[in-house]
């Protein structure tokens, strides 16, 4: 876990699910990043992370942060989004399933192709 300011992150799905469960709140909901989640050890089991990630906490989720990385020379080094490794044909198609109305959040870098990729990724799950 990392604290900045205001921003909390959680790089594990059992920590998050740990933290929901003590909260005891109805009103505590997550923004999905996978790229948090994924690492140079782990980017291989990326599916089974993800899945997982929706079957324990899918009911928390509130939006989705799309974003991509590739993994270059041992380091996750941050590429536009569809240019990367993440599978995101996986994360919206399970986002579709348990959260349907869930916001997707997207960075201002490259908007247009961002937008195009997003377009193409929804529009087939």
């Amino acid at each position: 876990m990392s604290s900045d300011g205001d921003l909390f992150v959680v790089f594990t799905k059992e920590v998050t699910k740990q933290f929901v469960d003590q909260m005891e709140s109805d009103h505590l909901q997550i923004i999905f990043d996978p790229s948090n989640l994924l690492n140079p050890e782990n980017y291989l089991d990326q599916d089974y992370i993800i899945s997982e990630f929706f079957d324990l906490l899918g009911d928390k989720i509130v939006a989705v942060h799309a974003k991509d990385f590739i993994i270059e020379n041992g380091k996750k080094r941050k590429v536009s989004l569809g240019q990367g490794i993440i599978n995101h044909s996986l994360v919206y198609s399970r986002l579709k399933e348990v959260k349907p109305a869930s916001n997707v959040l997207i960075d201002p870098s490259k908007i247009n192709e961002t937008l195009e990729f997003l377009r193409k990724i929804l529009n087939t799950v």
